[in-house]
């Protein structure tokens, strides 16, 4: 679904979020983001347009866990050209 829908995202969880980010990426159009802190979930949104974050189940609590995902799902993408330009080349490497 979130490959095929521009306005989707997801949320995968492994125990270190690490396995689930890795296969994701490997799915077309997908931009997985391993998220452990705050500035993380934020950078994730903000610069990497990320539609899929990946959560650690051991090392993350539950509280820490809906907190970043609260802020990824408030933070909007810059659309900073630096970002874009970024953006661009992950995308030709899918090509």
């Amino acid at each position: 679904q979130v490959a095929q829908d521009t306005d989707s995202g997801g949320i995968l969880i492994c125990g270190t979020g690490q396995g689930v980010c890795m296969a994701a990426n490997k799915v077309a159009r997908i931009r997985a983001a391993l998220v452990h802190n705050e500035f993380t979930a934020q950078d994730a949104a903000d610069h990497l347009n990320a539609n899929i974050i990946c959560l650690g189940g051991r090392g993350t609590d539950p509280e820490t866990a809906k907190k970043l995902v609260k802020i990824w799902l408030d933070t909007e993408f810059s659309d900073d050209e630096r970002h874009i330009r970024r953006l661009r080349k992950v995308e030709e490497m899918e090509e």
